[in-house]
């Protein structure tokens, strides 16, 4: 990774990603729930991802169920950081 005075940047932020629509993924993977409780009209999987932020590529990925918060699957990108790397999380992360 390219570093910035000896340290590699990397950043680490969550996103929610849609499926393909079909009932293994909605069981698997729940979603969204409607004011009345019904869910929402597909399925959704929450997407962590650790990226080189000079670069901008993606140097590691988790995923999960979208009853997980964000924080869930990311908590495992704090491993693949290099001891000389500085990692810029959004609010919540810490």
């Amino acid at each position: 990774m390219p570093a910035r005075r000896g340290i590699a940047l990397f950043g680490i932020d969550g996103t929610t990603v849609r499926p393909q629509d079909s009932p293994e993924n909605r069981e698997a993977l729940g979603g969204q729930r409607g004011r009345h409780g019904d869910y929402c009209g597909y399925p959704q999987l929450r997407v962590a991802t650790l990226m080189a932020l000079r670069s901008h590529l993606l140097a590691a990925g988790n995923f999960g169920p979208y009853s997980q918060g964000e924080t869930t699957p990311a908590k495992e990108l704090f491993t693949e950081l290099a001891e000389n790397s500085l990692a810029i999380v959004d609010r919540g992360f810490a």
